[in-house]
């Protein structure tokens, strides 16, 4: 029950959209469609079969085999999921997939079962409930992307949706006199971001949400008051919005990349690390012999606080959520790890301290522990909190800890921060050194 495909157009389109990847791509035979199932013949090119030697799952190939009914939808679709993977064997370089619709498409998504056989037949890869997700023509990566100047940003329809978040076209700008613009290779994701996107913040109104906080990427262009960058230069970024393909930058939040580091490894330090210093050395004052306690420890921000302590020369103790992270912590040198999801983790510290308590805490738990957490306080001890949702909420603190002499401090790490560039430039010439 299978009829050749409709139009050689089609066929042609789909080819086409694949070029641009490379020669790797052009492996199709075939294709012939039926009443919602589609079957595919593609074969690697001799020049390409010995890649097959370490690799599992050709891209090229899966790419192909698990994508090309997406030309008969009415609008673009792009890979959005699946439920589950079965691979009995590496793909070869001859390969059959058999692709079936699953029940009816709703508005937003298309589900298809694929099957991947070798050319005698041999099932080697299944894959059940591969989603596809439509978008319209101008929302579509291809036309986001169609020309290399083009810039997109990733935006988020509807916070409390994860399903909703897309790339949206953004206008690439000529830089300030102080900007540098860069092509992102790399950007990290924070935890900020994900609160938002799960609807736990409170929305800006109709503004876009700035997704991307750090990137890491090659200077393109530069202002005309800019002195210390050049187009081509590789740099570490701490800017708003830079989840996108190109960012603006002013300078004093730039730095040069380490050369030791992978754009992915640069794109992690900004906000963590830099958090954690100023925290830690300047907020908090903590000097070598005193104790601190980091809460969610085995997190980003958390683990760059447990190095920045040990390297002022303090005490570390900790709380994290499972065995297996706690046990990480404590393969760091970390004295004492309690359980951060519940109650009692100030007595535990207080035991490990014979009573004394701990210098500062750094604080990312919830408002419900924040008592216990000023409990284990020693006297003019510092708090530090990092966390967001009880400050916007305008929860209420106890005073009565205070009586200790102790300092609450709330930081939240910005370029509008003072000193914010020395910071920056301090956090990653530690790095550097190691």
């Amino acid at each position: 029950d299978r009829d050749p495909i409709p139009s050689a157009t089609e066929q042609n389109a789909f080819e086409t959209s694949l070029s641009e990847f490379g020669p790797h791509w052009h492996n199709l035979v075939r294709l012939h469609f039926g009443s919602n199932q589609a079957l595919g013949e593609f074969i690697l090119d001799a020049e390409f079969a010995n890649e097959l030697d370490h690799l599992l799952l050709h891209p090229s190939l899966l790419d192909n085999a698990t994508g090309f009914l997406s030309i008969t939808e009415e609008e673009g679709a792009l890979p959005f999921s699946y439920r589950s993977i079965h691979i009995h064997d590496a793909l070869p370089t001859h390969v059959y997939s058999h692709i079936r619709r699953r029940g009816s498409a709703n508005e937003r998504n298309v589900s298809y079962d694929v099957t991947l056989t070798d050319s005698s037949g041999r099932v080697v890869v299944e894959i059940e409930a591969y989603v596809l997700r439509r978008v319209s023509h101008e929302s579509t990566t291809s036309r986001v992307f169609e020309e290399k100047a083009k810039n997109a940003s990733l935006a988020l329809e509807q916070p409390g949706s994860l399903s909703t978040l897309y790339l949206a076209p953004a206008p690439r700008l000529e830089p300030a006199a102080d900007e540098v613009e860069i092509e992102v290779k790399a950007t990290g994701l924070n935890f900020l971001e994900v609160l938002y996107s799960l609807g736990m913040l409170p929305n800006n109104g109709s503004a876009r949400f700035p997704y991307g906080l750090e990137c890491a990427g090659v200077v393109r262009a530069v202002g005309s008051g800019v002195t210390g960058y050049v187009p081509g230069d590789e740099v570490i970024a701490y800017a708003n919005g830079c989840f996108k393909a190109f960012a603006m930058a002013q300078t004093g939040s730039v730095v040069p990349k380490p050369t030791s580091l992978s754009m992915e490894q640069a794109a992690t330090l900004p906000a963590a690390y830099l958090t954690a210093w100023y925290a830690l050395k300047h907020v908090g004052r903590l000097a070598q012999g005193e104790r601190v306690l980091v809460h969610s420890a085995a997190g980003g921000v958390g683990l760059a606080a447990v190095h920045v302590a040990k390297m002022l020369g303090a005490e570390v103790f900790a709380t994290s959520g499972t065995e297996e992270k706690r046990d990480y912590l404590l393969n760091l040198g970390v004295t004492c790890v309690a359980d951060s999801r519940n109650p009692g983790f100030g007595e535990m510290i207080l035991d490990a301290t014979a009573g004394n308590g701990v210098d500062v805490v750094v604080n990312s738990l919830g408002e419900a522990f924040t008592a216990e957490s000023l409990s284990v306080l020693s006297r003019y001890g510092r708090f530090i909190e990092l966390g967001k949702r009880a400050i916007l909420a305008n929860g209420l603190l106890s005073l009565r800890p205070f009586e200790r002499q102790l300092t609450f401090s709330a930081v939240d790490v910005g370029p509008d921060m003072p000193n914010f560039s020395e910071h920056l430039k301090e956090v990653v010439a530690y790095v550097c050194s190691g």
